[in-house]
């Protein structure tokens, strides 16, 4: 226990998103800063991946770093985040990135 609070073992971090649901610039979605966050990450190791600002606001550069994502991995370029996007977004990013060391 830690401060009264039952300390547990770690689970990893599962956001699935719904059938039609899309992250873009007419939805606020706080998994925004997460796009942002994992593209940037991603840049490092592909060089045609724009980083962006984590801002949590689907900006236009947002919209143009997603494009290139798809267009990297040969994903339907809509600039908007589907669920297809968001689990290949996931998987790259777990895949490439791993532990989170980065390269030298």
């Amino acid at each position: 226990e830690f401060y009264g609070i039952e300390v547990v073992e770690p689970a990893p971090l599962r956001i699935i998103l719904e059938s039609n649901q899309q992250i873009g610039p007419e939805e606020p979605n706080t998994h925004t800063y997460l796009v942002q966050a994992m593209i940037t990450a991603l840049s490092i190791y592909y060089r045609n991946i724009p980083a962006v600002p984590v801002t949590g606001q689907y900006d236009r550069q947002t919209e143009q770093a997603v494009r290139a994502l798809q267009r990297q991995f040969n994903l339907p370029e809509t600039g908007r985040i589907a669920r297809r996007d968001w689990k290949h977004l996931v998987s790259l990013y777990r895949l490439t990135v791993g532990n989170g060391i980065r390269p030298d």
